[in-house]
């Protein structure tokens, strides 16, 4: 080795071999790495380009908010609540199975289900880990310190009034879409589009949206009203449970409609105990029942043979039919009335008795062709096309398909299989004056900002008996009531017609009917005179009393009696509004809403006119007159003019409601008539 003194000696070969060699290697390493810069910066970049945003960026989803559901007075039946729940970046997740056992241990949920959803989606930047799930657990999570984890703010659908209306509401899933009921129907209305974001990390992995990435906003669904009305339909969903729970009976339904606007005011599902005690099966407990279960209607089907009977002209009211004292052999069949026995009989009291027998003399004598077309015109066999999922259209077997004894025994309700809710049209067609109405249970769709986007309203399918037949049968159903089978179904100082109904139950594999087993209903309308509601009761398998009489109409009763307790339904609101209000409340027009409804012709039914809940005939009278008759009904007149009336807004006929103003255009007799 040199000393300091050498320096200016010149370097030994040797010497200048090690410089070059270590020279060498400096130069190879330096090229070696710019190498593999050029590799993993340039030739191999997009691994890195992909793993790299995750450091300092996270996709993170935007919520969009449910669509409330409201009842027509905007009660809310169902809503969606903030709640938090927990995602992740399964890219970031380098051992799973480590990952699963911390969610399960602080999640309180089954590892495996963690692992799975892990496993099934390691390559994807966005993946659900739980719904509803509290700070405290977000905050141990964090603590545990999993990579990737991704707070949500989320939303939870809740229901106000619990189980009330559930079977028509409907249920979401886990991923806040729509399973059953209304919910379902019109998922994509109320479910809207859900948004993202790109948020930037910090040092401390905390989230903050950027101006630099982009954002796609959430888009919020709208919201819905329906035609049910809450304090009705908990009315009757309590009177039925305790009904079907007195009778022992496997399940019952009922349905509430408007007769003169086919709305759907309570539509019902309750269901009774099982054999064993045990909760019943969750599917079963969201059945819509009055859309989705048929049977046989029984003796209520006695409706649609005298209405074809009476429309046709083959009998009146006080036609006399011979009902074979209790025992009538049909082409080998042997036709009983239950617990008594007839000679005798008018039609009017062959369906307030409700003989099968003198019944299906009726039959017999309209024939299968216009009885078939009867019951095909009051709506059986079809859907009602009410917007409900699972609907069943019910079972009318073609006329081809009928035996001998088949135009018997549809005449009395057998053979044959309705729901619910065509019963509930079919005698609201009796209670309207014939007419047969597309029911309806949706009002109207409103968006964020209150505006009316769709509005629903009743639809006249067709006319199926005239006014004088509806007439007739509301008398001879009023009849039922007051004297005969339906004498249960009674509530002091309410006029009510009805029929009651009790039939035999067959199922598949099995036979014949079973001994037994019966379906128990009651259908009808009130009050008979002017009808507001019209209404069907069914009691599936009841235990203790199976007739309808019996079970039905007693709960039918119970239910009427109820009701009328409460002040009449000033509009959709079903009371007056209260100044003093703030929350947002859309306001319907029961005016604009009933325009529907006008009858075919000018004419209106006289009963109608005299009711106090509908708006008077005031053409031709005094303007003294007309303002004392709208004032006996709680309606403010406006006239314009002097003399007699020559016209009115709102029609006659139509429903009173609060706050109601009647614009009067009146004239001097001698005067020419003027348009406005």
């Amino acid at each position: 080795m040199r000393s300091f003194y050498d320096q200016g000696k010149p370097i030994e070969k040797t010497e200048m071999r090690r410089l070059r060699f270590l020279g060498f290697l400096f130069t190879l390493s330096i090229v070696v790495i710019l190498v593999r810069l050029f590799m993993f910066q340039v030739w191999n970049r997009d691994p890195w380009n992909a793993l790299a945003p995750s450091q300092y960026q996270q996709y993170i989803k935007r919520i969009a908010h449910r669509g409330v559901i409201y009842d027509r007075d905007m009660n809310i039946l169902a809503m969606d609540l903030p709640t938090l729940s927990m995602a992740i970046d399964a890219t970031q997740v380098e051992d799973r199975e480590a990952a699963a056992n911390i969610f399960a241990s602080v999640l309180k949920g089954n590892k495996n289900n963690y692992l799975n959803i892990l496993e099934e989606n390691k390559d994807k930047r966005f993946v659900w880990i739980e719904n509803d799930i509290t700070t405290n657990q977000r905050d141990s999570l964090y603590q545990l310190q999993i990579s990737g984890l991704i707070p949500v703010q989320t939303r939870k659908r809740v229901h106000p009034y619990e189980m009330v209306g559930k079977q028509v509401i409907g249920i979401t899933n886990g991923e806040h879409r729509g399973v059953s009921g209304v919910e379902l129907a019109l998922d994509d209305t109320l479910r809207g589009e859900d948004g993202w974001g790109i948020y930037q990390k910090d040092a401390l992995k905390r989230n903050y949206l950027s101006l630099d990435y982009p954002v796609k906003e959430s888009r919020n669904g709208h919201h819905v009203v329906l035609t049910l009305n809450h304090a009705y339909q908990t009315i009757v969903e309590e009177e039925l449970q305790k009904g079907i729970i007195y009778h022992g009976a496997k399940r019952g339904s009922a349905v509430l409609m408007d007769p003169f606007t086919g709305e759907i005011l309570v539509m019902a599902s309750i269901l009774g105990g099982t054999e064993n005690g045990e909760e019943p099966d969750f599917d079963m407990m969201l059945q819509n029942q009055p859309v989705q279960v048929d049977f046989e209607p029984g003796s209520t089907f006695k409706i649609v043979t005298a209405a074809a009977a009476l429309e046709e002209g083959l009998f009146h009211p006080n036609s006399i039919i011979f009902c074979e004292n209790g025992s009538y052999q049909f082409l080998g069949h042997t036709i009983h009335d239950h617990n008594q026995s007839h000679g005798m009989l008018t039609l009017s009291q062959v369906v307030e008795y409700s003989s099968n027998i003198g019944i299906s003399k009726v039959g017999e004598k309209l024939g299968e062709n216009i009885l078939y077309k009867y019951i095909q015109n009051f709506g059986f066999g079809n859907r009602t096309g009410i917007g409900l999922p699972g609907e069943v259209p019910g079972i009318l077997r073609p006329v081809y398909r009928w035996s001998d004894f088949s135009i018997a025994a549809v005449s009395f309700g057998q053979e044959i299989s309705v729901t619910t809710l065509q019963e509930t049209c079919m005698i609201s067609a009796v209670a309207n004056g014939g007419k047969l109405f597309k029911p309806v249970l949706y009002k109207a769709i409103i968006d964020d900002n209150g505006n009316i986007t769709k509005s629903y309203s009743g639809e006249v399918i067709r006319r199926v008996i005239s006014e004088g037949t509806a007439d007739q049968l509301r008398i001879i159903m009023e009849n039922v009531v007051n004297q005969g089978s339906g004498i249960e179904a009674k509530v002091e100082g309410v006029r009510i017609a009805g029929k009651t109904g009790t039939a035999q139950k067959s199922e598949p594999g099995f036979e014949g009917y079973r001994p037994g087993v019966y379906v128990s209903s009651f259908a009808g309308f009130w009050p008979a005179d002017t009808p507001m509601f019209a209404m069907v009761i069914v009691v599936d398998e009841p235990q203790r009393a199976y007739w309808g009489s019996q079970s039905a109409a007693p709960i039918f009763s119970r239910i009427v009696s109820r009701i009328a307790g409460f002040p009449l339904e000033y509009g959709p609101s079903g009371r007056p509004e209260n100044e003093n209000r703030t929350e947002s409340r859309v306001v319907f027009s029961s005016y604009y809403d009933n325009r529907q409804h006008e009858l075919e012709s000018e004419r209106e039914s006289s009963s109608v006119y005299d009711s106090p809940y509908h708006v008077p005939q005031l053409n031709g009278l005094s303007v003294r007159e007309a303002l004392k008759r709208l004032s006996s009904r709680g309606i403010e007149g406006r006239v314009e003019g002097r003399g007699v009336v020559i016209e009115q807004s709102p029609k006659p006929g139509e429903k009173v409601v609060a706050g109601m103003v009647c614009y009067l255009w009146c004239q001097e007799p001698d005067e020419s008539v003027k348009s406005k």
